[in-house]
């Protein structure tokens, strides 16, 4: 902690020597100029008050120098002093790892008495009873060190604890609220019904996380964390497992009391036996209502708490049988670990929960509703910072555990003597920690990317008036932006040649030379459509004989769907270089084209009417372009019209040309106005006699829905013109065909 404490003084005393070195500069050239000035004054007849102020000024610098001066030989002599402190300082740490490494190397010898005949040697209570106050004394005095040392910062976190206490008291307030309409909100109340107790919990933990130096107190501020826990746990766990808890706190001040004496020593031994014997029967006990919550839930953490209790039993009676048999300082290093982990998992887990329920109710507020993202995805973003939280919390305990049992650096100078192993590739040499920095950063980089898209996607760029389709292109450009730099982050953070990526650049654009040119005229023909945009996202497009929407632009080809459900790729190079017909461009106007046919001897004016009254009822045809209807000519069979309408509902387009068709159905019914099936007229030059009295009507005329067969006097010889007729008036159809016989 002194160590520690060392830097920032040096820090500060570097900077004032620095400063101190400037000022005696500036006071030498300040002397220079007087001086020069003076030399010129007795060269010329100057006023002798002028002289006067000129050497009064020569001996004040002369004066501020040495004042300077003797302040920096001050600050010399201090920052020398530290620097030897600093050397003491790293000398003891050395000698202290020194013994700790000595301590792990004889940790399967068995050098003390066994429990049994260490009982027989016993010191006397009184002896035991000084050792425990002369080791709490020094608790209490590295505490007070500490503090001393940190005065400012132990003064700020105390003037942060009320402000956090007050924040949760609100959370809790708004919590009952939300509570009042939704019953998910009541586990979440839970968790914020001890704000005072939750406040310092996440407090202290925060800066333990952030904190290096904090270790050195641990013991004493986690023995002080007992109380807020004790208030808030058994709020958060089932009434069936609070006993547990309960138990753990007595373990805890039972392992704390055994911490200040030295592990060899008899009342140290004991009381490392009674913590297991607790230990090892309140994890018995435990995995009976385990067992039973496991059983009625579906949540994991039963089952692990099942399965840790298992191994946590396994390790503790390995502990009590080493220390019984002469080696505590073993049984020491199992007993702490065990318990440290236990105790760092509930205080983890603990401050997840509560700070879970702060984001729950921070997402509700009304503040943060007002955002597009928190208003639209808020279980989204709710669900991402639980997993950050859980991320972050199982870290921290890897990491607590890991040192507890005394390998965490063991565990590190393995890792890091792997991952710094050259791998020879031919004449390239990369180490494992090149290629895993090189994945940590381009998969950071996709993270970073996702998240700005989605910042700027759901929240920014709906504020923004902006033209269609630039969104995109935006979010696009972004994506490629980020990615290109966190490649070149990743080459510069794993320690690659950049040099060497000019051959592989050289190489890359050989094999494009000769097999990946599609490739690259796809990728610029997707930066032509980002930039040039003819076609956007949910454009309806006909590439070919192929309708389809658009549903994604990617770098090498796009993604559209048809309106049968099948999702085809397209190259962006056929997007480009093709003919592309885009329906949605400029605006979702669609003009619908309807062909109608009357029969002859229907009034002309009367349908025009007809049809322009049934456009303008439809609540979905625009008025702007007006509808057109156009008597367009004379059909074989019946008058031909035109009714032409648009439409800014191009999705649904078929849905309105249906209801158009039947409401001119309808309005035609009502009217008497009939729609005519095809007519034509055959005449035939013989016919059998057998058919002539069925063919034969009165006025030699028989209207029939089926023709009657064609004879021609001669088979394949080619009939005879017809003769030119006047035109007659058609009756109206019947039904079926009209033949003339």
């Amino acid at each position: 902690s002194k160590l520690n404490a060392l830097q920032s003084p040096d820090f500060e005393l570097t900077r004032f020597n620095e400063q101190a070195t400037a000022d005696l500069d500036s006071l030498a050239m300040e002397t220079d100029l007087w001086t020069l000035t003076r030399d010129a004054s007795q060269e010329t007849e100057l006023p002798e008050s002028i002289k006067q102020r000129i050497d009064e000024n020569l001996a004040s610098l002369d004066a501020i120098k040495d004042r300077v001066l003797a302040r920096r030989d001050t600050l010399l002599t201090i920052q020398d002093r530290i620097v030897r402190l600093r050397g003491t300082c790293r000398e003891n740490l050395a000698s202290i790892e020194a013994a700790q490494e000595a301590a792990r190397s004889q940790l399967l010898t068995t050098g003390i008495k066994p429990l049994w005949s260490a009982l027989q040697d016993s010191p006397g209570w009184r002896h035991t009873w000084a050792m425990l106050i002369e080791s709490v004394g020094l608790q209490i005095a590295t505490a007070r060190t500490h503090f001393e040392l940190h005065a400012t910062q132990v003064i700020i976190r105390l003037c942060f604890l009320p402000l956090v206490a007050v924040f949760f008291i609100y959370l809790r307030r708004r919590a009952r609220l939300f509570a009042a309409y939704d019953e998910s909100m009541q586990k979440w109340l839970v968790a914020l019904e001890r704000p005072i107790s939750a406040a310092v919990l996440v407090v202290v933990l925060i800066n333990a996380l952030l904190d290096t130096q904090i270790r050195d107190v641990a013991d004493f501020i986690l023995l002080l964390l007992i109380i807020p826990l004790l208030r808030l746990v058994p709020k958060l766990i089932s009434e069936r497992v609070r006993g547990g808890l309960y138990s753990l706190a007595v373990i805890y001040i039972i392992d704390w009391m055994a911490g200040h004496f030295p592990a060899e020593t008899l009342i140290s031994r004991l009381l490392m036996l009674l913590c297991c014997a607790i230990t090892i029967t309140t994890l018995w006990w435990l995995r009976r209502p385990l067992r039973q919550i496991a059983r009625e839930t579906t949540a994991l953490w039963p089952r692990l708490m099942i399965s840790y209790s298992r191994l946590a039993t396994t390790i503790l009676i390995v502990a009590v049988v080493t220390d019984v048999v002469g080696n505590p300082l073993l049984a020491e290093v199992l007993i702490n670990g065990t318990l440290t982990s236990l105790y760092a998992g509930i205080l983890l887990w603990a401050t997840v929960s509560v700070l879970q329920g702060m984001i729950v109710v921070l997402l509700r507020s009304t503040l943060l509703q007002r955002l597009r993202i928190v208003h639209l995805h808020g279980d989204e973003l709710k669900q991402d910072l639980y997993r950050i939280l859980v991320i972050v919390a199982r870290v921290a305990w890897l990491y607590v555990t890991l040192r507890a049992y005394g390998v965490f650096r063991p565990v590190l100078d393995a890792v890091m003597e792997f991952l710094g192993t050259p791998l020879v590739i031919g004449s390239a040499a990369i180490t494992p920690g090149n290629i895993l920095i090189l994945i940590v950063v381009i998969w950071l980089s996709f993270v970073v990317s996702r998240l700005v898209r989605f910042v700027l996607e759901k929240d920014v760029m709906p504020r923004l008036s902006l033209a269609r389709g630039v969104p995109a292109t935006v979010s696009r450009l972004t994506h490629y932006i980020i990615l290109f730099v966190g490649f070149l982050l990743a080459v510069s953070a794993a320690g690659l040649d950049m040099g060497r990526f000019t051959v592989i650049a050289g190489a890359f654009g050989v094999g494009i030379g000769f097999g990946l040119q599609n490739v690259v005229n796809n990728f610029v023909s997707g930066l032509i459509l980002l930039f040039e945009r003819p076609i956007q996202l949910g454009d309806r497009i006909q590439v070919g004989e192929m309708i389809c929407v658009v549903k994604g632009i990617g770098m090498r080809a796009s993604t559209v769907r048809t309106f049968d459900g099948a999702e085809v790729i397209v190259p962006n190079g056929l997007l480009v270089s093709n003919e592309v017909t885009n329906w949605t461009l400029s605006d979702r106007q669609r003009r619908i084209k309807i062909p109608i046919g009357v029969s002859y001897g229907t009034d002309t004016g009367r349908v025009l009417e007809i049809l322009a009254e049934v456009a303008k009822q439809h609540p979905q045809v625009l008025t702007t372009p007006s509808p057109d209807i156009y008597f367009v000519g004379f059909g074989e069979s019946s008058l031909d019209f035109s009714l032409r309408v648009w439409v800014d509902q191009n999705d649904d387009w078929l849905q309105i040309r249906s209801d158009v068709c039947v409401a001119v159905d309808k309005a035609f019914a009502e009217q008497g106005i009939v729609i005519p099936f095809p007519q034509h007229d055959l005449h035939l030059r013989s016919v059998d006699s057998g058919l002539g009295p069925v063919l034969t009507v009165e006025g030699g005329a028989h209207t029939s829905g089926r023709a009657a067969p064609q004879t021609p006097e001669t088979p394949g010889a080619p009939q005879a013109p017809k003769p030119p007729q006047a035109p007659q008036p058609k009756p109206p159809a019947t039904g079926g065909d009209t033949r003339e016989t």
